[in-house]
Parts: C-alpha cells; structure tokens; sequence
C-alpha cells in the first residue's frame, strides 16, 4: 500500500510547519549519574528528551526503556512519566538511587534549569523540556501520539546545536528570551519532521490529521489563509472532495466542523494579532475575514470573553 503521506505536497507540508505554534515548558538540562535514577512527572503536553553525551536509559510509561546516547532524540506522549537512569556497577545488589523532578505547568522560572541525580561525574547529560505545537484551531500535533517517538541524529549537526542554544537562551533571561527558545524550537521541529515524514513507518500515518491528506491540505489553506472568505464547497473542493464526504471526514479527523474550525483559527489569529498597537481593529478584522466591524466584535466577544479593544487593553487577561 502507498505511504499516505506521500500524497501531501511538499508546499502543503511547508504551509504547515509555517503556521504551528511552538512552545515549550522552560528547557533543563538532566545530570544522571551512575546508580542512579531521574523521574520527571507527567507533562500535560508532550515532552521532549535529548541526549548530548554519555550512556543510560530512557523509559516512558509503561513502554520498555530505550538504550540512549548521544544524538538520540525521544519525544514522550502527553501524561506520560519519563524515566532517565544509568546502571552502575553494583546494580545487581543494590536498587537505584531516585531523584523525582516534575514540570512547571505554569511555565515560571521557578523551575530549576539543572537536575542533578547523583554526585559523581554524570553518566547521561540530556536536555529535556514539554513541547506544545499547535496547529489549525487548537489541536495539538502529538496530542494523539500514544507510543514514544525515538530517533537517532548526528551529534554534530543542527538539531543538537539548536537545543543546545535554545537551552542556552532559558538560562540567559534576557530580553526576548521566550521568543528566541520559541523560534529556535521551531527549528527543531521542522528537522524532527523532516525525519518523520520520510520515514516508512511513521507514527504521523496513525491517528493525526496526517493520515487523511484532503482534510490537511483543506486545514493547510484555512490555517495560511484565514482572511479569504472560506465555504464548505470551496474547501471540499481544495480537498478534492465532495462537499458530503469532505464534511464527514473533516468532522472525523477534527472533531468539530469545518466552520467552527475556521471561526477558531481565525480568533486565535486576531488575538495575536491585537498585540500589535498599531494596528486598527478594523484592519485586525479583515486580516480575519469579517468585513463587519459588528460581527467581528460579537464573534470575538464570544471567543475571547471581551471585545477586541478591551482584550488589547488588558493584555487578554480578565479584569
């Protein structure tokens, strides 16, 4: 059989990989030594693992540990625990030293920018963080990974030296710093994509918007073109599908319809959007589609919980 994925264009998957939202728990750097083990607690979003020197073990969940070192890439699904440890001499007899750490759900710099476990020279050195990538309206890219994603990459090439400054960047605290961790781990997206999608046996072929190319190529042109005044018909035929099929399938894959997915989409644009003082509301409402001041302030009112002016005036926070 075809490897489905094959079917989505270069140009729809760039399309993509344009329009995520990347962002992620503030990076640390795992210290392990050997006898020892570090336990990160379940993150609500997937979370990543990657290995700058050394020898251990990385176990997800309940899945069998996987042997790591250095180039070796695990992205853990969400509300899975992740393990790190390295077998010392004397295992056999005595049981592994423990270290428990958790992620910040808030995203706040309370949480330490190194876990050490153990006193010696670490046997593993990792950089492990929670990743969130959002595409369309609101579904996150591995929200239905259930298996761990490992992969092996050359130790000398971008992917490690973009963790490496991405990290570097969390422990700068200077200006901008969650902007530049956030670009930077958009470029470690795109290469972990890259690999995925050239792999034969992808996990992006089961149970993500991936596996049906019509809906992701329609999802593709709402997410880059939010502003063009979309139709079911119009959509259906971007799919190459009949307006019936093209609604079962896109409901199926989504979970909503194709309308509430772009009404979505469009209001998470405008929101970033508003961030911009300088621009007027109305030019916001049209970047969005709606050629009605009105029914852009009720549609984002009703998103948003206040309209576009006060959600501007209040950084989008209640009062």
């Amino acid at each position: 059989m075809r490897n489905p994925i094959s079917r989505i264009t270069s140009w729809d998957i760039d399309r993509f990989l344009a329009n995520i939202e990347v962002s992620a728990v503030k990076l640390s750097e795992c210290r392990v030594s050997a006898g020892w083990r570090l336990t990160l607690g379940a993150s609500a979003t997937a979370s990543i693992h990657y290995c700058v020197s050394g020898t251990g073990r990385l176990t997800v969940g309940d899945h069998p540990p996987a042997p790591i070192s250095a180039g070796m890439l695990v992205i853990a699904p969400p509300r899975q625990p992740v393990a790190i440890d390295r077998l010392g001499i004397s295992e056999a007899r005595e049981p592994l030293k423990v270290l428990e750490a958790r992620y910040e759900t808030s995203g706040t710099s309370n949480q330490p920018e190194t876990y050490v476990a153990g006193d010696g020279e670490p046997a593993a050195v990792t950089i492990c963080g929670s990743l969130s990538a959002i595409y369309g309206a609101s579904t996150d890219l591995f929200a239905m990974l259930a298996s761990p994603i490992i992969e092996r990459f050359d130790s000398a090439d971008v992917l490690d030296r973009t963790l490496k400054a991405a990290l570097a960047e969390t422990r700068s605290r200077q200006l901008g710093t969650s902007i530049m961790t956030t670009t930077l781990l958009r470029q470690v997206l795109v290469v972990v994509m890259r690999r995925l999608f050239n792999s034969p046996n992808s996990w992006l072929e089961h149970g993500t918007l991936f596996c049906d190319p019509h809906i992701a190529r329609a999802l593709a042109d709402m997410v880059a073109r939010p502003h063009v005044k979309h139709r079911v018909t119009t959509l259906a035929g971007t799919a190459g599908l009949s307006r019936s099929v093209f609604m079962a399938r896109f409901t199926s894959v989504l979970g909503d319809s194709p309308m509430a997915v772009l009404r979505e989409l469009r209001m998470r644009r405008a929101a970033w959007l508003l961030s911009d003082r300088n621009r007027l509301v109305d030019q916001v409402a049209r970047d969005v589609g709606y050629s009605s001041r009105s029914s852009f302030k009720r549609a984002f009112q009703k998103a948003h919980g206040m309209d576009p002016s006060c959600y501007r005036a209040t950084g989008g926070k209640d009062q």
